[in-house]
């Protein structure tokens, strides 16, 4: 075994016998965390970082605000991990803001929604102006209708689970609908879409019929 690394062993092995909860950082992960935002991950490196506890390491000093779009596109799944922990720091608010101010990719979409129905919290601010630019990305040619489909099932999504209310996006989802109705699946958004509305019919109905 390479001496190097019989020293290093040991030195971890004293470190935790005289602090049995001390964290030790794995100098491969680190450096695989800085990697991820430059290039494509191995398999077997995504493996290592899979086995790692991830939420011990100072991820922010890792992977900047400015860094974090290009670990979404480069490496997805290492992504859906990671960006919650970021949601939940101090730097939050510049995380989602460098989310925004990049294009809109397949990658980015699904990251945002898989954070999302794992309960990380962010502004309705943020979601309107996120929905909104999915929406005005379909119209860029490359995988365009992946994309449209993505974006419909990505809104649904967070329909059906209350994370956004259809009342607030009704006017966008209808017109973002009507323009992609031949691809399969936008008519499930329409419908729900269309549902939303002539339930809001029928509650302005009843408020306007009370009695003053």
């Amino acid at each position: 075994m390479n001496q190097s690394l019989v020293d290093s062993l040991r030195l971890k092995v004293a470190r935790l016998i005289d602090d049995p909860d001390i964290v030790i950082l794995n100098e491969q992960t680190k450096q695989l965390l800085s990697d991820a935002c430059c290039r494509i991950l191995s398999l077997a490196e995504n493996e290592t970082l899979r086995n790692e506890r991830l939420l011990d390491y100072p991820l922010t000093d890792y992977i900047t605000p400015e860094q974090l779009p290009s670990l979404i596109d480069l490496n997805q799944f290492l992504a859906l991990n990671i960006v919650p922990f970021l949601l939940k720091t101090n730097l939050a608010s510049a995380y989602l803001q460098a989310i925004l101010e990049a294009p809109i990719t397949l990658n980015s979409i699904e990251v945002v929604h898989h954070a999302l129905i794992n309960g990380t919290q962010v502004s309705q601010e943020f979601l309107h102006y996120f929905i909104s630019k999915s929406i005005r990305s379909c119209d860029e040619k490359p995988k365009r209708d992946r994309k449209v489909k993505l974006v419909a099932r990505f809104v649904q999504s967070l329909v059906e689970r209350n994370i956004i209310a259809m009342k607030d996006y009704f006017i966008e989802i209808q017109a973002f609908c009507v323009g992609y109705m031949k691809l399969k699946g936008i008519t499930d958004l329409y419908r729900l879409a269309s549902n939303e509305a002539q339930k809001q019919i029928v509650l302005n109905q009843q408020v306007g019929a009370v009695p003053h």
